[in-house]
């Protein structure tokens, strides 16, 4: 597990230029990356010039891969220019808090396992999803605005693409959902 930004603090982790960051857990329990977690914390996340960012498990027994960018009651910015995240399970944005993921210049997210959720605006939180400048979001399945309370926001621009190969929500439990 890793937490930027956490119980009021502050917090920035970068991966610049051909950096790479790996989450993982390859026995029991989970792997976890929070980009801002509980009330009144800040969390950024950058990730630039070929850079990568994963979130796996492996291993018999692994629990679930999960990134949660505004979590809590928190303000997370992740922001990826020409560079790549990936991860299994989950990813949330604005989990109960207020979360931004940008995606520009070429970047590419890619939430990859079967049964995968991209999630933006949930458990009453706002999340914001920009994909821009050629860049690509590749998913089973979106939902936006997910949760009564919840707002949900994607903007897509003309060179950039979302791929998803299952089932999109919009608005679901009296949520907010903008396109």
């Amino acid at each position: 597990v890793l937490r930027v930004g956490r119980n009021g603090g502050t917090g920035v982790l970068n991966a610049l230029n051909n950096g790479n960051i790996l989450v993982e857990n390859s026995s029991t329990g989970s792997a976890v990356l929070d980009v801002g977690r509980d009330a009144g914390s800040d969390g950024t996340l950058t990730a630039n010039d070929g850079s990568t960012v994963s979130i796996a498990t492996s291993g018999l027994g692994a629990g679930t891969s999960s990134i949660n960018i505004g979590r809590d009651g928190s303000t997370g910015i992740a922001t990826f220019d020409n560079s790549a995240l990936t991860v299994g399970d989950f990813l949330s944005v604005g989990r109960n808090g207020t979360g931004i993921l940008t995606l520009q210049n070429g970047a590419i997210a890619t939430n990859t396992d079967a049964a995968g959720l991209t999630r933006i605006g949930r458990e009453g939180g706002t999340g914001t999803l920009e994909v821009v400048s050629g860049s690509s979001l590749t998913a089973n399945n979106l939902r936006l605005g997910s949760d009564t309370g919840s707002t949900g926001t994607v903007t897509v621009d003309s060179g950039a693409t979302i791929n998803l190969t299952d089932t999109v929500q919009v608005g679901q439990d009296s949520a907010t959902a903008n396109t």
